[in-house]
């Protein structure tokens, strides 16, 4: 959640328009911001969404908690693989052809993700949080 706090207002200060889905409430008030409160996970809310002419779709939605994704694997899966992929088949639909941008994780890369971490690293997740995410390079 913090990360998507802080790409919000990066965008908002450089005023950019923004729309952002969520399924909490509202936290932005400017004059370049819409805020539509619908849940990723089911895909027939993608139907109320107004066809914008996006620059850019950035996809910072997860359970990213690695206990919580553990204790509630349901949720996890639904919110980080299920919700991406209809994000994707949205804008599949709507013929979107620009920049789409999704938030990765260095849990994919396993306990030792700390370290340094190149683009010839293997993946090892050790994490249902690690796999989801490493699941949403394949979708």
């Amino acid at each position: 959640m913090q990360s998507a706090k802080i790409c919000l207002n990066f965008l908002l200060k450089k005023s950019i328009q923004v729309v952002n889905v969520d399924k909490v409430k509202n936290k932005f008030e400017s004059k370049n911001y819409k805020f539509l409160k619908f849940d990723i996970r089911n895909r027939k809310n993608f139907d109320h969404i107004p066809n914008f002419n996006y620059s850019c779709v950035i996809n910072l939605a997860a359970v990213s908690d690695i206990k919580e994704c553990d204790k509630n694997p349901n949720l996890a899966i639904s919110t980080n693989i299920i919700g991406h992929y209809n994000i994707l088949n949205f804008l599949k639909n709507i013929g979107y052809k620009n920049l789409f941008l999704y938030a990765s994780s260095s849990a994919i890369y396993g306990s030792n993700s700390k370290s340094n971490i190149l683009e010839t690293t293997q993946p090892k997740p050790k994490s249902l949080y690690g796999y989801s995410k490493l699941s949403l390079i394949h979708i």
